[in-house]
């Protein structure tokens, strides 16, 4: 297949989720691997619950593993559900085979994942 027949499914951001209503302000986040809570905000960003400060969700991540980046869709989770981002996510995709991207456009449309997300890359850096 021609690289530019690909389509790509655009991957929805924290504010889009919000938006959707697929999540709500004041839900609490947990992280799956230290347990650190964080209060999500109608802004996408999160008030962390030990010190009160807000940043937005990778810099709370990145500041509490010592990453460049975390795939915070994979490393967080809904502690009333216990559900992940990422499974938010993807049950939203499922639900709705022409989801719409955060434009409006279906998915796939343009050239390539226009997420901007480095949450979303699959590029890890474990040592900083």
């Amino acid at each position: 297949m021609v690289r530019s027949q690909v389509k790509r499914k655009v991957l929805l951001k924290i504010e889009d989720l919000l938006r959707l209503n697929l999540i709500k302000p004041d839900t609490v986040l947990v992280d799956t691997r230290l347990g650190t809570k964080a209060t999500l905000q109608s802004d996408g960003s999160v008030r962390i619950a030990s010190t009160g400060e807000i940043k937005s969700i990778q810099n709370w991540l990145k500041s509490i593993y010592n990453w460049s980046a975390v795939q915070s869709f994979k490393f967080l989770k809904v502690e009333s559900t216990g559900k992940l981002l990422y499974d938010l996510r993807e049950e939203y995709y499922e639900s709705d085979e022409e989801a719409l991207d955060p434009d409006g456009e279906t998915a796939g449309q343009g050239s390539a994942d226009q997420s901007g997300d480095l949450s979303d890359t699959g590029s890890v850096d474990h040592n900083g």
